[in-house]
C-alpha cells in the first residue's frame, strides 16, 4: 500500500504544496497567492489585563464582563538573610558647604 505524504508551505508572496507517494515520486504544485480569501468577521475577544499589589498579589481584570481567575499571591516564605557584601570602594573627598542656622522660626509659615 502506497502512502501519500503532503506539505503546504509558505513564503513571500506564493504559496506550494509538494505531495510525495512513499514510493519516491514527487509532484509540486505552485500557486502564487496574494492575500488568500477573505473570511467572515469572527466575534469580538475579551482582553484580560494583569494587576500586580504591593505585596505581591497577582488579580485580574478583563474588558468582557467575564468570571476573572482567582488572585494569587505570589511571593513565597521570606529567605535567608545572605551574606555581608565586599567594601566598596572609596568615594571623592567632600566640599566645604556654607549652612545658615535658623534662629526664629514662624510655625504658623512652616504648616
Amino acid at each position: 500500500m502506497s502512502v501519500l505524504r503532503a506539505n503546504l508551505s509558505s513564503k513571500a508572496g506564493s504559496s506550494y504544496m509538494s505531495a510525495r507517494l512513499s514510493g519516491g515520486s514527487t509532484q509540486r504544485l505552485e500557486a502564487d497567492i496574494q492575500g488568500g480569501i477573505e473570511g467572515p468577521q469572527g466575534p469580538q475577544g475579551v482582553t484580560y489585563t494583569p494587576h500586580m499589589s504591593d505585596g505581591g498579589i497577582l488579580s485580574w481584570t478583563n474588558d468582557g464582563e467575564l468570571e476573572n481567575p482567582a488572585p494569587k499571591n505570589l511571593t513565597g516564605p521570606k529567605g535567608d538573610v545572605g551574606p555581608q557584601g565586599a567594601t566598596g570602594p572609596q568615594g571623592p573627598a567632600g566640599r566645604d558647604a556654607e549652612a545658615e542656622t535658623l534662629m526664629q522660626m514662624d510655625i504658623d509659615t512652616l504648616f
